[in-house]
């Protein structure tokens, strides 16, 4: 079976591309999988909605180019249902009962229309506070204090394990009690992340 994955920029930060060269090294017992790493169309900070949706069609030509002909394809997008674990083995496993040795899947960007107010970040991405440990933990930002209990990560059990990938504290160290999670979550939802819709943000 030979698996493409075809994203939309690239990992930078190292904790990220060395648990993706992980999964791949595990996943080539089974298969050869092949990452394709494509430049996304830049635009301005206040993109108009027309070069918007000129970015859209030129990505997805990028993309269509890339795909091996006949493959089964998977769009992951936000807005796509997700699956279990057991439902995306069946349906890998009916593509190639069906004769068909190429599956593709395609990282499909999110364009939101808001920005998050939040910390300034250093160019690989670590907080502007990180300095091989947090320069301010006893006074720690909220969204700091109570991660990994926010909203989306405890809605569901996918959820959290697809944190736990990119964070290696998840599932180790502490036990916390139900009344303990509870509590930072709904300190979290108290102090959410601010948004800011663009338009505003010109203004």
């Amino acid at each position: 079976m030979n698996v493409m994955v075809i994203c939309l920029g690239k990992l930078k930060e190292n904790y990220l591309r060395e648990a993706c060269a992980e999964y791949v090294k595990r996943l080539g017992a089974f298969c050869k999988i092949n990452i394709v790493e494509l430049n996304p169309v830049k635009l301005s900070d206040n993109p108009s909605q027309a070069q918007i949706d000129a970015a859209l069609e030129a990505e997805a030509k990028l993309i269509t180019e890339k795909i091996p002909k006949g493959a089964a394809c998977f769009a992951m997008c936000i807005e796509g249902k997700q699956m279990s674990s057991e439902e995306l083995s069946k349906k890998l496993e009916d593509i190639a009962l069906a004769g068909k040795n190429n599956i593709t899947f395609i990282e499909i960007p999110y364009y939101d229309e808001t920005y998050v107010l939040c910390l300034k970040e250093k160019e690989n991405y670590d907080c502007i506070l990180w300095d091989n440990g947090c320069t301010a933990y006893e006074a720690r930002p909220t969204q700091c204090s109570t991660y990994p209990f926010w909203s989306r990560i405890l809605s569901s059990k996918e959820m959290w394990e697809e944190e736990s990938h990119s964070c290696p504290g998840i599932n180790s160290g502490k036990h916390w009690t139900y009344e303990e999670i509870l509590t930072q979550l709904n300190e979290y939802k108290n102090n959410e992340p601010l948004h800011i819709k663009k338009e505003e943000e010109k203004k």
